[in-house]
This record gives structure tokens, sequence and C-alpha cells, in this order.
């Protein structure tokens, strides 16, 4: 092991000193190549982060040729040639590469054959010089990418630094809580063990995260994959929400309500998916890389309508609407139709009241629109009502969704533009100008949600709608809730979580 060197992690399942015995050149060239080799492994060890990550890829994970060969000196293709001998390992190649290379959409899928991958032992390599300041380079430009994507952000993760705390009284519901799910573990016919682990497990966090306040430990950070802030705030039981205070004061929740079917009407127009860069609020910037796998998609149909998409689709169905992207939508019956639904008055009960004859508990119809959003099987999807009679309705929107999950080279696709459409609207549009009129004002957001200061909820109500509406033409509903005390909710509480808990792994 060279000294004074990166550690870089890679797989010990592999006999190094045979795989390097194939490399001939000068020792100069060997030990690039050799540096190179490990640079690949450490991108590929599969971690509890990277399986994580790829878990809806097969483990396959993409790597850009242009970026890798920055880092190890144009020399991918020999690595590959190297890790991909069949005999470069007893268990055959090293690496297994998935073809579904489409420029500026989606890389190479690489991985470690099945016997590394899931067993690969663990060894610390160091590098040369050379290979080591180009991969801290790499590592500095992702570092620098991050901080300004970050950056746009930085506004909310300021509201951080005010003075927020959370009530002792959250350990007492925690206390009850925990002596009301362990007197039903008691009563449960199951395995008693494994449920008395989960409640352990659930408590402790419950625990963790209000001692993490108390310590002004928040840790927030804005996801790159959905662009969500997320805190301890954020993953804070709702229950102990009650609990938390701004100034020593209460709060309020101030919330968008129907968030995700009134973003799905905000993004059903042209400018959205024009193409165009210098529209903050279109495809191209929330998520350039699914415009451009839509763009070519839609440049390769040889139908009005059937496509390279549609042969995703589990049974060969119908592809992707073809004049999403050609400007079809601003005069599309349907699409106006959708557009015009009462986001600001009630849009679960309007559905519940046109499509299921008021059939239906409110919860019942969110599951089922979340259902209809992110369900990928389509043969489960004929099985829920809602979702059918969405369909006779808004036939080409539901086309999209369906579609659109089902792109192989995507995971959660409309999940995550949903997300990322929704954090530019609420967190970028709406928060931005609660902030710019109540610069002073601290409070704190989930997602969706603004947890402030009850005095100023008279105030954020009408700026939240005001701003969402000059972007998305569409008028929003925006919801003010007194968070009640979980004391005098425990028993749905405990209910609702028992039912966490038996469907948990």
């Amino acid at each position: 092991m060279k000294q004074n060197s990166k550690q870089i992690r890679i797989p010990s399942n592999i006999d190094y000193e045979q795989l390097f015995s194939k490399i001939e050149g000068k020792d100069s060239y060997k030990n690039e190549l050799i540096d190179a080799t490990y640079v690949v492994l450490s991108f590929l060890f599969p971690s509890k982060d990277y399986i994580k990550a790829t878990s809806g890829f097969e483990g396959f994970k993409s790597i850009n040729n242009v970026e890798i060969n920055k880092i190890i000196r144009n020399r991918f293709g020999k690595v590959k040639s190297l890790l991909m001998d069949v005999n470069s390992h007893s268990s055959g190649a090293i690496l297994i590469e998935k073809k579904e290379y489409q420029p500026g959409i989606v890389s190479m899928g690489y991985k470690l054959n099945d016997e590394l991958f899931l067993n690969p032992g663990e060894r610390w390599v160091g590098l040369g010089s050379n290979a080591e300041k180009r991969l801290i380079r790499y590592e500095e430009d992702g570092i620098k990418k991050y901080e300004d994507f970050k950056s746009t952000y930085q506004f909310l993760l300021d509201k951080y630094e005010s003075d927020i705390t959370i009530d002792d009284g959250a350990f007492d519901y925690v206390i009850k809580l925990k002596s009301v799910l362990l007197e039903k573990v008691n009563q449960f016919d199951g395995d008693k063990d494994e449920m008395t682990k989960r409640v352990n497990y659930t408590i402790k966090e419950m625990n963790s995260k209000i001692r993490a306040i108390q310590k002004k430990r928040f840790r927030p950070s804005v996801s790159k994959s959905n662009h969500r802030l997320n805190s301890v705030v954020t993953t804070l039981y709702r229950e102990l929400r009650y609990y938390l205070r701004i100034n020593g004061n209460k709060l309020v929740e101030v919330d968008l309500k129907s968030s995700q079917p009134y973003v799905l009407g905000s993004i059903l127009t042209n400018s959205f998916f024009s193409g165009d860069s210098n529209i903050d609020f279109s495809l191209i910037r929330i998520y350039p890389q699914l415009y451009n796998q839509l763009n070519y998609i839609v440049s390769k149909s040889t139908t009005d309508i059937t496509s390279l998409i549609g042969n995703s689709l589990y049974n060969n169905k119908k592809g992707f609407p073809k004049y999403f992207m050609s400007g079809g939508l601003d005069n599309c019956l349907e699409i106006q139709s959708y557009r015009s639904l009462p986001f600001e008055e009630g849009f679960y009960p309007h559905l519940n009241n046109t499509f299921l004859n008021g059939d239906f508990e409110t919860q019942k119809v969110k599951d089922n629109v979340m259902l209809l959003l992110n369900l990928q099987n389509l043969r489960t999807r004929d099985n829920i009502v809602l979702i059918q009679q969405f369909k006779k309705h808004f036939p080409n929107i539901n086309s999209f969704i369906e579609s659109i999950n089902n792109l192989n080279s995507f995971k959660s696709a409309i999940a995550i533009l949903l997300q990322r459409s929704e954090s530019y609207l609420f967190l970028l549009i709406g928060c931005k100008a609660v902030n710019e009129r109540l610069p002073d004002v601290p409070y704190l957001t989930i997602h969706d949600s603004i947890l402030i200061e009850e005095q100023y909820c008279e105030v954020v109500t009408p700026i939240l709608k005001e701003s969402l509406n000059s972007i998305t033409g569409i008028e929003p509903g925006v919801s003010v809730k007194v968070i009640q005390d979980p004391m005098t909710t425990l028993d749905v509480d405990v209910e609702e979580i028992w039912g966490e808990l038996l469907s948990s792994k």
C-alpha cells in the first residue's frame, strides 16, 4: 500500500496480483492503469448507500465516460477490457455492463459480478500522487456543484439559525406512547419479540430526534435527487410537531392543499415542455435528463403517438402522448378540464363526488390518488376504481403518467418530477415570496407546508396564493391547520403507528 495517500475502498475478494499481471508496458503506465482500476472498483463497491441508490436498477450504476476519464486519464476503456475479461476472476468477468446508453439521457451501467456484488469483502488501498490529485479534484468539483445548487435554498437553510426549540412535553408523550404500544404487543398473537423490537426502535428514533432538536443539531440539507429540503424537523414524527416552538411560541401549519395533483396541473402547459432553457419552471430546467429522454422518444416516433416508450410498458400499451412535447397542451380540452378542477376549494372531495359517487372516505381518495400518480403495474392499475374513472375523464394525462412511470432508464420518474416541481413552486417561489415580504420572520418548511407562529399565518396565506398563481395560472388551495395536542388523539395515533409497525420490514 502506498503511504501518505488517499485511501479508497475496493473489493478484497479479487486476486489483484493475477489481475494486474496481464498489464504490459512501462512501470509508469502499469501504475497509472492499476490506480485507474482501483478508482473504478471503488466507484462500484456495493456499500449500503450504493445498494440503496441502485435498487431500482438491479444494482447497476451509471458511469459517465467523460467524467470518469477526467479522473483516470482516458483509461476507462483499458480498465473495462481488464475487468470484463472472462478470466479476470474465478467466477468470470469482474465487471458486468448494461448497454442502455443514450447521450444526454443515461450513461452505460456497470456492476460487479454477482459473486463479488453479494460478498465483496473490503480492502483499502492508496493511490499514486497524480491519481490522488485527480480524484480529489473530482470530489472537490462535486462538492462545489452541490454547494452552488444548495445556495439557491440558502434563505431557507438560514431559518435553522432561529430560536427553534422543542417542549419537554414531547418526552412525556413518547413515554405514554411506548406504554400503550407495548400493551398492544402483549395482546398480539404474532411474534411478540419482533414487535417489541420494532416498538423500541420507533421510540428510540423519536427520542433521538427530540434530543437532536434540543441540541440544535438540525442537519438541514437539500436532496439533489428530488430537490426537497430535509432536516431533523422534516423527519420528525408528525405527532411531535405540536411540541415545536419558535421564539417560545407554538406553531401552526400553513399547507398547500392537494399538493401533488396541483403540481401535476401546473406542469401541463406548452411552456413547461417547450425546451426553452430560459424558462425557470420548465422540464428542461427541472429535470433535464427526463426532457432529453422524452424529446428523444418523440423524435424517434414513427406514428402519431406510439414510440419507443410504448415498448417499455407492460402489454405494449399505447405510449407517451406525443403532443405533450410539440405544443399541443394549451389548447387541449382535456388538459384545460384538469387544470380547471377546484384545487382551491377541495380537490379530493370533488374527485369523490364526481367520479366515485361520494362512496369513499377522503383519506382513501388521497391514497388512491397517490397510487394513480406512482403505481407502475398496469394490471394492478386496472383494478383500482379511481384510476379507471380518472382514465375515462383524462385518458392522455393517465397515459402520460403510465408511460413515464415505466421508463426503463428512470426510477420513480413521475414522483421525482412532481417533487422537483413542487420544490421549485413551493420553496423557491412561494417561500421566497414570504421571505421577501417578511424577511425577519422565522419559519420551517416540511416539503409542501410552512410551520410558523400563528400571528403570521394570516399574512403568509395570501402571499403563497398570489406567488404560486403567478407562475402556474391555477389558484392554489392554502389552508391553516392548528396542530393538535397528540395526547388528545393518542388512541388514533397508536392505531396508525401500530399499522405501520405491522407492515414494516
